[in-house]
């Protein structure tokens, strides 16, 4: 279970840094930095990718007014929700979220998975650690180093674990089995 100091410091030595804080609240930059950094860099980290420690299902009753045009229903997105990266049933392309709103043609109720808001360090797994403690590194980069080729080289740092992360969520997921009217369907 890391903290945040630990996360930040992880941050630090991505960084090249000799020097890391023993407390968010000592008055160095860097630790100034990541107090600062922090709450957004999580926030972010919870919208790109469905993490396992974070996420969570709801059920979701329709709201009274339906949206202007597009879509018959709209559903408000519960307030531990960060993002939502599936609805059951239904496609990607089938919902969307706007302004804090799901719309889609589904009737009520529906069935969403997504990204609770996380906010103890001790709650993330090791690969949000890992991403988070890049995103800061990223985010700080220039700040302490004045390096944009650092930053660069944090930002693919953080792609590289989202993308390993999201091979090894796949191997433990089940497989999702594809109907044999699929494929017939697909091909007449």
């Amino acid at each position: 279970m890391a903290s945040k100091v630990q996360i930040i410091n992880r941050a630090l030595i991505a960084l090249g840094q000799t020097i890391v804080i023993n407390d968010i609240e000592e008055d160095t930059t860097p630790a100034q930095l990541g107090k600062e950094l922090w709450e957004t860099c999580v926030e972010y980290i919870l919208t790109v990718h469905p993490w396992a420690c974070a996420q969570k299902r709801w059920t979701i009753a329709a709201d009274a007014t339906a949206p202007l045009w597009g879509f018959s229903y709209a559903y408000t997105k519960p307030a531990d929700c960060v993002a939502v990266f599936e609805m059951e049933g239904q496609e990607e392309y089938d919902w969307k979220v706007e302004s804090g709103k799901i719309v889609t043609n589904h009737g009520a109720p529906i069935f969403i998975s997504g990204n609770r808001n996380v906010t103890a360090p001790g709650d993330f797994d090791a690969s949000m650690v890992e991403a988070l403690a890049y995103k800061l590194a990223m985010e700080m980069a220039v700040p302490l180093t004045n390096s944009k080729t650092l930053r660069d080289q944090m930002e693919d740092g953080l792609k590289d674990r989202t993308v390993n992360t999201r091979t090894l969520n796949s191997r433990q997921r089940t497989a999702q089995t594809v109907s044999v009217a699929t494929w017939t369907g697909a091909r007449h």
